[in-house]
């Protein structure tokens, strides 16, 4: 049945993106002076490119950019934990959310609460936005109660 087969595709596309993330990751990391042979060729084959970013544009045709999203993918989110229905989009953005905030739900504006692993890219960015407007109003309340305590000081 085609529904199985496209599902199946789906899976198969969500581990990829952290299987390519790791592989990024080896070749960014390798050291030349390893006692492993196999990532001293991987750092010998990425400075014969000319480093890391050209050895991204010529051999793997990926901008700095893009190469960081999958490595911060396969770096910040467990593959096992999450649907593998998500895009390198959704998957980049959940992994920018700070650890504590990847497996709790959140209240969207419409009324739904849900985790990240069930939200949309929209919602994710909606969340990453309100977030920051939490942490940014909480420093401004701090060096607010700090500029009064330094008045009451004097």
């Amino acid at each position: 049945m085609k529904t199985a087969e496209i599902n199946a595709y789906k899976r198969v596309a969500g581990e990829a993106i952290f299987e390519i993330g790791r592989r990024l990751k080896s070749v960014r990391d390798a050291k030349s002076d390893s006692a492993d042979e196999k990532e001293r060729n991987l750092a010998h084959q990425r400075e014969e490119a000319g480093g890391w970013i050209r050895w991204l544009e010529e051999h793997v045709d990926f901008s700095r950019g893009h190469a960081d999203r999958y490595i911060k993918v396969c770096e910040r989110i467990d593959p096992d934990v999450l649907s593998t229905r998500h895009t390198l989009d959704a998957l980049y953005h959940m992994s920018t959310l700070p650890p504590e905030e990847r497996t709790r739900g959140h209240t969207l504006k419409s009324g739904a609460v849900k985790t990240p692993n069930e939200m949309t890219v929209r919602e994710l960015r909606e969340v990453k936005a309100a977030l920051k407007a939490e942490r940014e109003a909480r420093s401004k309340a701090e060096q607010c109660i700090i500029r009064q305590m330094t008045k009451i000081s004097y």
